[in-house]
C-alpha cells in the first residue's frame, strides 16, 4: 500500500494517499451552500506565462522501452518497490546508485529498469502504456524559496477506475529544448470513472526562464480489482470560510458501510476564478479506525499559491480494515 504524501502548495513536500472513497465534485456539492469568500488583501508573486508544447492535452501513447520512474513516498521500501514492479532489489540499487537501501528519501526519483537481467523471472515486460486520462486546470506558481510548483488535476475520462496515475512535466525553451522535468503521482491512488484527482509537481531548482511546457501521463492503468479500497466513507457535510489568505474548511466524514475503515485521508482542492488549481491539501484523520456508522470531524487550512480560492472540492479516501 502506497500511503500518502502530505500536499500543501506552500510546503516543500508532496503527500501520498491511500485508496479512494467517495468523491464530492463541485457540480454535486449539495450538502451545504458554497461559501461566500472574501478576497484576501494579499499581493501574489507573478508567475510565468508559458505556452503548452504540442501536443497538449495528453498525446496518444505507445509502448516505450524507457524506464519507469518511481517517486519515493512515505512507507516505501526498496524491497516493496522491487516487488511492485517485478524487478530485483539489486537491479534497483545498481540503476540508482543506492549503497544503503534503508536510506530512501521522500520525493526521491528511482529509475525502474525493465531489461531482462532486472526482472525477477519470466519474459521481459514492456513499459506499461498509460491510459489516456485528461490533465486539466494546470498552473505554475513560484514559492518564496525559489522552487516552482506545477499544479493541476487528472480527469478520469474512462469507464473504469484507474490507479498508479503519474504525470510528467517538462519545462522547455521557445524552440522546444528541454530544460527540466519532474514527476508526481495523483493525490488519490484510485480515481473513479469521471472523477478527478489533484496533483502537485515540484521543481526544486527550476530554470531562470522557460517559454513552454509539456505535461503527459507517464503512468496509469485501468483496474477492476480495488483491493482494500473502501468506498463507503463519505463526506457528509463541509463548509469553507476565508480567514486572511487561507480558506479554512471544516466538515465531517461518516462510515456508511458495514466494515470498519482505516487510513482515512481528506483531500481539498482549491480553484481560482479561471478554474486553475491553486491549492491542494491532504489531511490524515487522527484516528486508528472508523467503525460502521461512525463519524469523524476534519479541518483543512487551504493556502493558495496563486490567486484567491473562489471554489473548491473535498474528497475522502479510506481502506477497509482486514
Amino acid at each position: 500500500m502506497r500511503t500518502v504524501l502530505a500536499l500543501c502548495v506552500m510546503c516543500a513536500a508532496v503527500l501520498s494517499l491511500g485508496g479512494c472513497g467517495h468523491i464530492v465534485t463541485r457540480a454535486e456539492r449539495t450538502p451545504t451552500p458554497a461559501p461566500v469568500l472574501t478576497k484576501p488583501a494579499v499581493t501574489y508573486r507573478g508567475t510565468p506565462t508559458p505556452k503548452p508544447a504540442t501536443p497538449v492535452p495528453t498525446p496518444t501513447f505507445t509502448p516505450s522501452p524507457t524506464p519507469i520512474i518511481h517517486v519515493v513516498r512515505k512507507g516505501d521500501t526498496l524491497l516493496g518497490i522491487a516487488i511492485q514492479y517485478g524487478v530485483s532489489v539489486q537491479a534497483l540499487q545498481e540503476a540508482n546508485g543506492i549503497l544503503d537501501p534503508r536510506r530512501l528519501q521522500l520525493g526521491q526519483e528511482l529509475i525502474v529498469p525493465q531489461d531482462d537481467a532486472s526482472l525477477l523471472g519470466g519474459p521481459p515486460t514492456p513499459t506499461p502504456t498509460p491510459v489516456a486520462y485528461a490533465i486539466e486546470n494546470v498552473g505554475f506558481y513560484y514559492t518564496s524559496l525559489g522552487s516552482l510548483w506545477f499544479l493541476g488535476e487528472v480527469h478520469n475520462t474512462t469507464a473504469q477506475y484507474i490507479e498508479q496515475v503519474q504525470v510528467l512535466v517538462t519545462l522547455q525553451t521557445e524552440d522546444y529544448t528541454d530544460l527540466a522535468r519532474s514527476t508526481a503521482f495523483a493525490a488519490l491512488d484510485f480515481i473513479g470513472p469521471g472523477a478527478r484527482s489533484p496533483f502537485a509537481v515540484l521543481f526544486q531548482n527550476p530554470p531562470d526562464k522557460f517559454s513552454r511546457y509539456q505535461v503527459i501521463a507517464l503512468a496509469g492503468v485501468t483496474t477492476t480489482h480495488l483491493g482494500r479500497m473502501y468506498k463507503d466513507v463519505k463526506v457528509v457535510r463541509y463548509f469553507g470560510q476565508s480567514q486572511g489568505e487561507t480558506l479554512v474548511i471544516v466538515g465531517e466524514v461518516e462510515n456508511t458501510g458495514a466494515d470498519s475503515a482505516e487510513a482515512i485521508t481528506v483531500v481539498a482542492t482549491g480553484y481560482d476564478s479561471d478554474n486553475k488549481v491553486v491549492a491542494i491539501r491532504a489531511v490524515d484523520l487522527p484516528l486508528t479506525t472508523l467503525s460502521p456508522g461512525g463519524k469523524a470531524p476534519f479541518r483543512i487550512n487551504l493556502l493558495s499559491s496563486g490567486g484567491p480560492v473562489t471554489s473548491y472540492t473535498v474528497q475522502v479516501q479510506a481502506y477497509r480494515v482486514t
